[in-house]
């Protein structure tokens, strides 16, 4: 998640919206993912030690971007586990209200 988070940040440093992606698995930990779009195409920003990673924005649909991670979606019984998917949440509204 703190990655993520990371990535979201540095999106919305460069002027994309900092939204956040959550792949949801069974007998497997979830994982959260920055996404962007660029030129109508969903891309990724992803590290992780399952081999999640970068990808370019070069896909239609956040159904073609989640399935390119499938094949690297597995546990430690080489399960394929990546079940589902959330909708775009922009972490932003989030934040702590300022107290000062």
């Amino acid at each position: 998640m703190e990655g993520a988070l990371f990535g979201a940040a540095a999106l919305r440093m460069i002027g994309h919206p900092p939204l956040l992606l959550d792949f949801e698995a069974v007998r497997d930990d979830d994982h959260v993912l920055a996404i962007f779009r660029f030129r109508g195409h969903w891309g990724a920003l992803a590290k992780s030690t399952i081999r999640l990673r970068y990808r370019e924005p070069v896909y239609r649909t956040l159904r073609e971007l989640a399935m390119s991670y499938f094949e690297h979606y597995f546990n430690l019984r080489k399960e394929k586990t990546l079940r589902n998917y959330s909708r775009p949440v922009n972490p932003a509204p989030l934040r702590p209200e300022s107290t000062g």
